[in-house]
């Protein structure tokens, strides 16, 4: 059976796995050429299951898919967005990974979009290192400035600190006014964070209880710093509901989520390591949402004990074709490539031929603007993976802009949960992130966690070396 991808609908995300895989066996199982066919349809059993699991709500975490836009307060988040804005400027969201990573994704998308129709923008503060802290305080006006605290448990220590600390800069600023200009989005309204918002009168946005943090940037988490800076959000919902149906279809063959998630199974076995490499900057972090996605829903342990992941790498064209490419190319054979190629970058930035002190440099170029050499160079660096005898998928993006994003955060988010649960694994939980929080709590005090607190302690004694 050759490996094939139907056509797609004109200006959508598109997946193409037909570089990725190939007929036959390697004649070097060592360092595989590519994902072979038989080992891709070898799991289309595990990932129809897996299928099934996820649509039919059985799998626990699976109300990402729901796309409920009435019970995830969509028209509830744009007026508050409204509200906000009629007072500032810039929305400060502050949050820990999925509560962070959307919203720069969705900024740095769609900043360029927006800027001609809005005024506001969004910043992102997603640490709580204070020499950080202190340059955008510094750099913030606090009187045109609302800060959005977003957590789904209500208890992420990072964004309860900086909340103490911002709600102080905004009441030495606002006065009694700060409490207007801070919203809240949290899961219930009985945690610290809710119970806080609920005694100062503050707004609250909810993260729905069935879905998880980090697939959670199409609820009010992203849907609010995205309608304060003017997106389009009817758009972003389109799209997300556009590749919802694609994603229902049982087919390898017209489902991109199935096929991603079964080169990666087929190619795991040899390797662990998927790259995204991504030419247009705008893009750039959603890289970083990808990573953590991939990160905290598919590196577990199943039932039997056995280890299960992919690493996730990140490459930023064309940068790192003069920094990691040679690696990629002539070293171990050890991922499989996402190459996002974008259609439209929004301007060629060109120059006329023969005006300019500098068009005599480079006169191949001729005519073609910045755009166009950004697609060559994509195009280039795409020939020589395949060259290089390496598995390459391609993603097509028309155009980044709302339709597009909500379309690629419903198609990344459906295959990275089918590949957990093809794997028999729970991909949205995160029992070692938990380990981590409960360690720091009993470092800080926490109260009935002195035996963890002990074990911590030994943990990072020094060892005693011995001769």
């Amino acid at each position: 059976m050759e490996p094939k991808c139907e056509a797609t609908e004109a200006g959508a995300v598109s997946l193409d796995i037909s570089r990725a895989v190939r007929e036959g066996q390697s004649p070097d199982q060592a360092r595989p050429l590519a994902v072979a066919w038989a080992d891709v349809e070898a799991c289309v059993d595990r990932i129809t299951a897996a299928h099934k699991q996820l649509h039919d709500g059985t799998a626990a975490g699976s109300g990402f898919l729901s796309l409920d836009w009435e019970g995830w307060a969509s028209v509830e988040a744009e007026q508050l967005a409204e509200r906000l804005g009629q007072e500032t400027d810039t929305l400060l969201v502050v949050g820990m990974g999925g509560s962070a990573l959307g919203a720069r994704t969705i900024a740095a998308a769609l900043t360029q979009e927006t800027s001609a129709s809005s005024s506001r923008r969004v910043e992102v503060l997603d640490t709580v290192d204070p020499s950080v802290v202190r340059e955008v305080c510094g750099r913030l006006n606090p009187r045109r400035t609302a800060v959005v605290a977003i957590s789904k448990s209500g208890s992420t220590v990072e964004a309860l600190a900086l909340v103490r600390v911002l709600t102080s800069w905004l009441r030495d600023s606002v006065g009694e006014l700060w409490s207007s200009r801070v919203a809240v989005v949290t899961e219930s309204g009985e945690s610290l964070l809710g119970g806080f918002a609920s005694e100062h009168g503050i707004s609250t946005l909810p993260v729905p209880g069935h879905v998880g943090g980090r697939f959670s940037v199409l609820t009010a988490v992203g849907q609010l710093p995205a309608a304060y800076m003017g997106v389009n959000c009817a758009q972003l919902r389109q799209g997300a509901d556009a590749m919802k149906a694609r994603v229902q279809v049982e087919d390898l063959n017209s489902n991109p989520s199935w096929q991603w998630a079964a080169v990666h199974d087929a190619w795991v076995a040899h390797a662990p390591l998927s790259t995204l490499l991504i030419y247009g900057d705008q893009l750039g972090p959603f890289g970083r949402w990808f990573r953590q996605l991939v990160s905290e829903s598919l590196g577990k342990r199943d039932a039997d004990g056995v280890a299960h992941g992919l690493v996730p790498v990140v490459g930023r064209g064309p940068a790192d074709q003069h920094s990691q490419l040679q690696l990629w190319t002539e070293g171990p054979r050890n991922s499989v490539f996402t190459v996002a190629r974008i259609g439209d970058l929004g301007g060629s930035m060109s120059q006329d031929a023969g005006t300019g002190p500098a068009m005599h440099l480079a006169p191949w170029l001729g005519e073609l603007g910045l755009a166009g050499l950004l697609d060559a160079q994509c195009r280039g660096t795409t020939a020589a993976l395949i060259e290089g005898g390496l598995p390459v998928v391609e993603l097509s993006i028309p155009k980044v802009d709302a339709h597009a994003l909500g379309e690629l955060f419903v198609l990344y988010e459906t295959a990275v949960a089918l590949l957990g649960l093809s794997w028999g694994i729970d991909p949205f939980d995160q029992p070692g992130v938990e380990l981590a929080k409960r360690f720091t709590a009993a470092l800080l005090g926490g109260a009935g966690l002195e035996s963890e607190r002990h074990r911590v302690l030994a943990l990072l004694a020094r060892p005693e070396h011995t001769k």
